[in-house]
């Protein structure tokens, strides 16, 4: 979702649900469920400029994606990115 609050400004978030999941054939072994979420800032001061601001898994959740060969891969910690845009 995203909201333009002021010219040139944007704000961008989102929730990310997944429930319990079965990790074996046999389906008696679960993966518990997560909620991920996630936020972001634009800022384009000039048509051809623009800077962007992202926070994975904002809330620095610690979930489990995949259950591979006898354990579970752990999806990525708060993460935060950082980008400009220059047009030419």
């Amino acid at each position: 979702m995203s909201w333009n609050f002021a010219p040139g400004w944007e704000a961008q978030g989102g929730v990310r649900f997944a429930g319990q999941a079965y990790t074996d054939y046999a389906n008696t072994q679960t993966r518990p469920g997560y909620t991920v979420v996630s936020l972001g800032f634009n800022w384009q001061p000039h048509p051809a400029l623009g800077f962007s601001a992202r926070l994975q898994n904002a809330f620095d959740e610690t979930y489990a994606t995949i259950y591979y060969d006898g354990g579970y891969l752990l999806a990525p910690p708060l993460t935060a990115h950082f980008a400009m845009r220059v047009g030419f």
